[in-house]
């Protein structure tokens, strides 16, 4: 991580955080789409094993919604020793019933450890499991080390200006979302035999029931997934304007994504928003039209292999950390652009 490392004292409980005692239990909230794991719980998987504790670990996960059978087994590869699955039928998402199923499962197993990816749906569930087993809550933590007897936590502050380094303390829980760098982690095969098991979870009369719903331009992009991202900003005047993001992110295989200023103007739909209060993404290639890069944009990007900036003002702050800036009309370039990604694509 780079930016200026600043100590943030303690988190967790009064007492010493257990480095020598029995192994400890780390559940991991891998987040899967129709059987399949997303990248974002591959790379908890590869923390999780990893972890910095002399005294060991042993892992187990919670995966749930469609296909969460399937994604269990790969869960199992991954380096999870115990599995439970909990299928949602079709697209009808029972927020409370999976807080309730991640409750059940961390109190069983007796987690020291939950992970979470820190996506909308791990931001959601996890300061609520947090506050349902009196744990230490974490957001957006992106490196994890030990230091002597210690484990030392980071994570961003003010759009990656700061780093905050976090000592941890105390025998309670821990439930943190992983902000991660989306970087592929070394990790040693997994031993076969991993135990996978159904949740048995009846319905509550009072869970929340929430209908997914999404759009036909935003079906099968997954900005998390993503390995290329062309993003829309303020100055790109406009819906029409954000329809050549679309074509742009379409013919160079990736996703489109837009700014909060883009957002607010009503450009592009809330789900597309990258930066602090939208989403975070780390693809190979990030393509920036018509964005300023404020410090908050910056937050949800700052982990991307290569940035490309076209922008009309060479003095933006985007142009300043961009790998590539292009100073010009955004339009002119995006169309020649996406007249070569066409070409090439054959």
């Amino acid at each position: 991580m780079d930016g200026r490392r600043v100590s943030g004292g303690t988190a967790g409980c009064r007492g010493p955080w257990p480095m020598t005692s029995n192994p400890v239990r780390i559940l991991v909230f891998a987040e899967q789409r129709d059987g399949a794991l997303m990248r974002s719980a591959h790379e908890l998987f590869a923390r999780a094993v990893q972890w910095p504790l002399r005294c060991g670990i042993d892992v187990a996960a919670v995966t749930m919604g469609r296909g969460a059978e399937r994604a269990a087994r790969e869960a199992t590869a991954a380096g999870a020793r115990q599995v439970w699955w909990l299928e949602e039928a079709g697209t009808i998402s029972l927020p409370l019933r999976r807080l309730r199923a991640m409750t059940a499962v961390a109190r069983e197993v007796g987690a020291g450890v939950v992970l979470f990816s820190d996506t909308d749906l791990g931001r959601d569930l996890a300061p609520r499991l947090a506050a349902r087993l009196g744990a230490a809550f974490l957001s957006n933590v992106q490196d994890v080390r030990s230091k002597g007897e210690q484990v030392l936590l980071a994570r961003p502050l003010f759009g990656g200006r700061f780093v905050e380094e976090l000592e941890l303390s105390g025998s309670c829980p821990l439930v943190l979302t992983w902000g991660g760098t989306g970087a592929a982690l070394p990790v040693e095969p997994a031993a076969a035999g991993g135990e996978i098991r159904a949740l048995g979870l009846a319905e509550d009369p009072f869970d929340l029931r929430v209908r997914v719903m999404t759009s036909e331009a935003a079906e099968g992009r997954d900005l998390a997934q993503a390995e290329v991202v062309v993003c829309g900003g303020r100055g790109i005047g406009g819906a029409d304007g954000f329809r050549l993001v679309c074509d742009l992110a379409d013919a160079l295989g990736g996703a489109p994504a837009a700014s909060r200023a883009a957002v607010d103007a009503g450009y592009a739909p809330p789900g597309l928003q990258i930066g602090q209060s939208g989403k975070a993404v780390h693809p190979r290639l990030y393509v920036a039209l018509g964005v300023s890069g404020s410090l908050q944009h910056r937050a949800g990007m700052r982990n991307s292999r290569c940035v490309i900036a076209v922008n009309s003002d060479p003095h933006a702050p985007i142009m300043q950390w961009a790998d590539y800036g292009i100073v010009g009309d955004w339009r002119i370039v995006g169309e020649a652009l996406l007249a070569a990604a066409r070409r090439a694509g054959g």
